[in-house]
């Protein structure tokens, strides 16, 4: 799996998209990877693809997906345009 956008409108320099998961109906989210992965730097404009990484046997089931922002700066307001999930 891997997580792609296009970043119409740049961040901070450390900013970030980080997929999350949660097997419980949203009550505890937890990264897929170890422990940030996958991870799209959203600092320039462009598309931007994570690496690929295996799906964790916690999240084969059924749970819910999410995308998130970390590591702004909280002046800059980042834009995306198209967001994916890509699973192979």
């Amino acid at each position: 799996m891997r997580c792609a956008a296009n970043i119409v409108t740049g961040g901070a320099a450390s900013a970030q998209l980080r997929l999350q998961y949660s097997p419980d109906n949203g009550t505890v989210w937890n990264y897929f990877g170890s422990p940030n992965s996958p991870t799209i730097s959203i600092n320039t404009t462009g598309p931007k693809e994570s690496a690929w990484i295996p799906v964790p046997p916690a999240a084969q089931g059924d749970v819910l997906i999410r995308i998130g922002g970390i590591s702004g700066n909280g002046t800059l307001d980042p834009q995306f345009g198209l967001t994916l999930l890509q699973v192979r």
